[in-house]
């Protein structure tokens, strides 16, 4: 069986959507975890490490099945990129700075999570999979679908709608539609 785990790496959620023969199976987002304590921020490295074993256990156990017999043939993630300000917005060299250090912690995140599944991984610039379209309009994108059964069935909707916590559901949104934009069953550019 053919099947393709999309990623979207967070810093607030992880983003996740599992497709089985070119259909969403199940999706889901994890939040960060917590510090380890009070006053301490979680490493990279201890993000990265949660958010692998609860990618693998939420597929898992979506599907029912044990991690150690989980298998996904290929895994696609969203590639973080560093665009400059937009024309007329100044950004001090120290914003700059720090946005770009976010990104390598999630481009670190993802490659964590990925290497996990020991796939065939590919990685996509948000401009090459998405353009400008803001994660709103792509669920709403989504959700319109749901009345299409050649492009997007009642069952792949629900799934969507299904994901908790609400404020973190645009994570799982992007995991989908980079998982469809993949398949072909979606162009958002």
């Amino acid at each position: 069986m053919s099947s393709l785990l999309a990623l979207d790496p967070g810093r607030q959620g992880f983003g996740w959507a599992l497709f089985e023969r070119g259909v969403l199976r199940c999706c889901g987002v994890f939040p960060q975890p917590p510090a380890p304590r009070a006053h301490q921020q979680p490493s990279i490295w201890d993000v990265s490490f949660a958010a692998a074993n609860n990618v693998a256990f939420g597929v898992g156990k979506a599907l029912g099945v044990a991690q150690s017999v989980l298998r996904v043939d290929e895994v696609v993630l969203e590639q973080m990129v560093a665009y400059p300000p937009p024309r007329g917005k100044k950004e001090t060299a120290r914003a700059r700075t720090a946005k770009a250090n976010d990104l390598l912690d999630l481009q670190a995140i993802g490659a964590w999570v990925a290497g996990t599944f020991r796939a065939s991984t590919h990685w996509v610039e948000a401009r090459s999979w998405k353009g400008g379209t803001d994660t709103d309009a792509i669920e709403e994108r989504l959700i319109g679908r749901i009345g299409n059964p050649s492009r997007w069935t009642l069952v792949e909707g629900d799934l969507v709608a299904a994901v908790r916590p609400i404020g973190l559901r645009h994570n799982a949104v992007d995991a989908v539609a980079i998982g469809l934009v993949h398949l072909g069953r979606l162009r958002l550019v």
